[in-house]
């Protein structure tokens, strides 16, 4: 319960509910911030149990504990709306769902200053009509998109639905799906891939299956829908349970079916004779469609149908195989 609230700070009493219960979600609950910006204040050595600093996200709580929380002061927002054109799915007061085309990147980084989805959004829907939850550079993202994935993506519009999705997100309640071509042929119809993923540790710009404490549980399933001989690929419907940085790609590589056309869990040389022979220029991987229950309380389903070049694809790949 609030014990405390100033303009840059936060207090809390832990009560008996809060027993063995995680700093991130414990804040997250208890404030206007998702789960994520409570970890990164985490990271920050911004969050202290009992007057010390505590930076583990998924440190335990006891009872009658005080946890403060400082919150940075909010900045300017510097990212220029940019008139980039978007493909609106679906748009209410609370959310707003795109299209994103391959090649976009989802918000700015220290690569990509503009020409982003958050860019495209800041024109289309207005700063003042994002929620600003996801901080300065992030306004209205709820969840990403790799910058070669195309698809169905949802954006907030208000801290309130933020929060809502997050934690819909974070309770596993939406389905995801994607399409994906891969290198080889499946052994089964259907499969699934249970596999933990953690950051690699030789390359940090990458995922990787792990077996490691810090290790964070991934779930993907899969339905072969076509094979094609030559070369020999295997056309897939996906439905991810989780979602791990590049869950997709890393579980697919792990088992020996890395996603046509990744560079950075597949094999150059495969990639390079396919972008040799093929119009694809990019990673074949597509979100399908997303399914949840909006804010509002209605249940709706957005697909956002198979991107050009990938049509395209299958259609040099020809249809004969199985189906």
């Amino acid at each position: 319960m609030p014990r405390k609230k100033s303009s840059d700070a936060r207090m809390f009493l832990t009560s008996e509910e809060d027993i063995e219960k995680r700093l991130d979600i414990f804040l997250s609950a208890n404030t206007d911030l998702s789960r994520t910006y409570c970890q990164k204040l985490i990271h920050d050595r911004a969050v202290s149990v009992n007057g010390k600093e505590v930076t583990k996200v998924a440190h335990l709580l006891k009872e009658n504990q005080d946890v403060s929380c400082i919150i940075p002061e909010p900045k300017n927002l510097e990212i220029l709306p940019e008139d980039i054109p978007l493909d609106i799915l679906y748009e209410d007061k609370d959310l707003v769902v795109v299209n994103k085309p391959a090649g976009m990147v989802v918000h700015p980084d220290e690569t990509y200053s503009s020409g982003t989805l958050v860019n495209a959004l800041l024109f289309h829907i207005g700063p003042k009509k994002l929620s600003g939850i996801g901080g300065v550079k992030r306004p209205g993202i709820v969840h990403r998109l790799d910058r070669e994935t195309s698809g169905v993506m949802m954006v907030a519009k208000n801290d309130a639905a933020h929060r809502y999705l997050s934690n819909e997100i974070a309770e596993r309640r939406i389905t995801k799906f994607y399409k994906a071509l891969v290198f080889g042929k499946m052994k089964h119809d259907s499969f699934t891939v249970d596999s933990p993923i953690a950051r690699d540790r030789k390359d940090r710009k990458k995922m990787a299956v792990s077996n490691e404490r810090r290790a964070r549980s991934a779930v993907t399933h899969g339905t072969l829908l076509q094979v094609f001989p030559d070369p020999l690929t295997s056309y897939l419907k996906l439905q991810i349970v989780t979602g791990r940085t590049h869950q997709i790609r890393v579980h697919l590589a792990s088992i020996g079916s890395p996603v046509v056309g990744d560079t950075v869990y597949g094999k150059s040389a495969e990639n390079e004779l396919f972008f040799r022979d093929h119009v694809l220029k990019r990673c074949f991987l597509h979100s399908e469609s997303l399914t949840f229950t909006l804010p509002s309380g209605k249940e709706k389903t957005f697909v956002a149908p198979l991107a050009p070049d990938l049509e395209r694809t299958l259609e040099a790949l020809g249809s004969s195989g199985k189906t």
